[in-house]
């Protein structure tokens, strides 16, 4: 699904297959649709239409500040919203992917709906942003494409794209990503500066512009263009092994942030480093990574997860930015370190953490899971379904307590086990504080997450 917040609510898109309600009202598809939507505040919808295709995506979603809405996306052969229809001649065997734009007032009226371009084999928009009257959206594509009066064939397996639109829906120009693999992933702009962030394999030109990176497998690219498609900058950020760049803040005019995972055992970037605390780094075993980027693309400073492999999810965003805050969330596998902190999760799990602009110290950390206190108490699985089993450091009579978030009890029960199965089927979604006291007063606890 895809999300964008509103003033007065949010625009949602997700796909589904047969079936599916949204406030009583049925939505039926024989093929992968999409339901594109907007809530209220309250919670009450406002629109919804049903994006119809033999295949359809929607890749990125955002509004103007009149309130319209533009969606971009993935289709093959036809795309429907409404009455309005597009259609390309083809094989549908073939799966060859078209890109489209559609516009929305703010009252949900479809304005127009635009093929932005497409052609043999397998064309992905990725990424769209809006920025001064234009928009602009990026992805990539295998063979050729045509977008506008523009026709980009591939110099090998994959590139990439980038295209500028006006808010009619018209093509105004377009760039071409020239690499082994060239991979848009994020785009972001303000006036006069389009940032581009993905993966590429080194070398690689856009509009004239060369930029190398290390001979590993893959390395980030962040480019930088004007409002007429020159590139103004760009970096590349890699090591021995593959780097992907896929989310991207621009801060202020002064300062970027990107973010992405590394398989790498180490690189360095602009007298900073990165470790990979995965025993064997590879693709599945990544470390998430962050940086920030002065208004030359220099490093200022790096955050990163130390793991055996901190990449639950390949597209996990690491960092999201409130004023002068950090907010960090990512995945990891059974351990990981940042700072003076140590997160243990068997079986892997989620972590939201804190912490500041342009320096490397914890200063909050919400964790989900803990599956290890550091008290002597310890709960698997974490997170729970049905069951956990809680394991004490010592046999002998212990009260046990467990109690939700509000603080209200919803278990009590003696016990002369060192390990004790709680049964959590019953219990609401959520986090739990346990606490399990012995004959003397001692205590231990920890907390257990219970999740569907």
């Amino acid at each position: 699904g895809r999300l964008v917040s509103t003033n007065d609510g949010v625009i949602s898109a997700f796909g589904f297959n047969d079936t599916a309600y949204v406030d009583g009202v049925q939505f039926v598809t024989e093929s992968e649709h999409i339901l594109l939507s907007k809530f209220a505040v309250n919670g009450d919808l406002d629109w919804v239409h049903q994006v119809r295709s033999d295949f359809v995506q929607i890749a990125s979603i955002v509004t103007d500040e009149f309130g319209s809405v533009y969606a971009l996306g993935n289709f093959v052969n036809w795309v429907s919203i409404e009455v309005d229809t597009l259609q390309v001649i083809g094989d549908p065997t073939e799966l060859s992917t078209e890109v489209f734009m559609a516009k929305l007032n703010s009252d949900g009226v479809l304005v127009w709906i635009r093929h932005v371009g497409g052609g043999a084999n397998y064309n992905i928009a990725e990424s769209l942003t809006y920025s001064g009257g234009s928009l602009y959206g990026c992805g990539r594509f295998r063979e050729e494409m045509q977008i506008g009066t523009e026709n980009f064939v591939s110099s090998s397996f994959k590139n990439g794209f980038l295209f500028a639109m006006d808010t009619t829906g018209t093509i105004n120009w377009s760039r071409q990503f020239m690499s082994d693999n060239a991979h848009p992933l994020a785009i972001k702009a303000k006036p006069n500066n389009i940032s581009v962030i993905g993966l590429f394999e080194s070398p690689m030109t856009v509009a004239g512009h060369g930029l190398n990176g290390s001979s590993g497998s893959g390395d980030g690219f962040l480019v930088n263009f004007d409002s007429t498609g020159s590139v103004l900058m760009s970096k590349a950020i890699g090591g021995d092994a593959t780097e992907v760049l896929d989310h991207l803040e621009l801060i202020s005019d002064s300062l970027y942030l990107v973010s992405g995972y590394s398989a790498s055992s180490s690189f360095q970037i602009d007298g900073l480093e990165f470790q990979n605390a995965a025993n064997q780094p590879g693709w599945y075993n990544q470390n998430h990574f962050s940086l920030v980027l002065d208004a030359s693309l220099k490093a200022d400073c790096i955050y990163y997860t130390e793991s055996t492999n901190s990449s639950l999810g390949l597209e996990t965003n690491f960092n999201h930015i409130s004023g002068d805050t950090v907010w960090i969330v990512s995945g990891f596998g059974a351990e990981l370190s940042f700072g003076d902190t140590t997160l243990y999760s068997p079986g892997g799990t989620m972590f939201i953490s804190k912490t500041c602009m342009g320096c490397n110290e914890l200063i909050t950390i919400d964790i989900p899971v803990i599956s290890d206190s550091g008290t002597g108490m310890h709960l698997y699985p974490n997170p729970a379904n049905t069951s956990t089993t809680l394991t004490l450091p010592d046999a002998g009579t212990y009260d046990i307590l467990v109690l939700d978030a509000m603080g209200r009890v919803v278990y009590q029960e003696k016990t002369a086990n060192a390990s004790y199965q709680l049964t959590t089927a019953n219990w609401p979604q959520g986090i739990y504080a346990i606490t399990a006291t012995n004959k003397e007063g001692v205590q231990y606890t920890s907390k257990l997450v219970v999740g569907r």
